[in-house]
């Protein structure tokens, strides 16, 4: 009888033991199927988050090549602005030459002649 109940006493405590080890072993299965639930939301996450990367990178990329565009078109535009304002300024000058001339040319013309004629413009 005392070994039956020794029997019974570690049967008994086999039993337990089994069963808390198929209840952390449930336990553990849950705990990785839920791991792996949430592995699965975190690549589609990464996935989207590379896509974003990729778009932002090609709008970066875009943006630069604009940005170099008017550089080069600004610095065309400041040539010929310029040069514009080179001629402006010889016109200018070759301008009030003219108007010094045509003053000479009127006095000339208004002063008496030796004959005794003027001319009045």
């Amino acid at each position: 009888a005392v070994v039956s109940t020794q029997s019974t006493g570690k049967i008994s405590a086999l039993e337990k033991n089994v069963h808390s080890q198929e209840l952390e072993g449930k336990a553990n299965r849950e705990t990785i199927m839920r791991l792996v639930v949430e592995c699965s939301k975190e690549k589609e996450h990464t996935q989207g988050h590379t896509a974003t990367i990729s778009l932002l990178q090609k709008e970066r990329d875009m943006t630069m090549l604009t940005k170099r565009e008017l550089e080069n078109e600004l610095a065309e535009v400041n040539t010929r602005l310029t040069a514009s304002n080179d001629a402006l300024q010889s016109t200018r000058v070759n301008l009030t030459k003219l108007e010094e001339k045509c003053a000479h040319l009127k006095i000339a013309l208004n002063t008496p002649s030796p004959t005794g004629l003027t001319l009045d413009l």
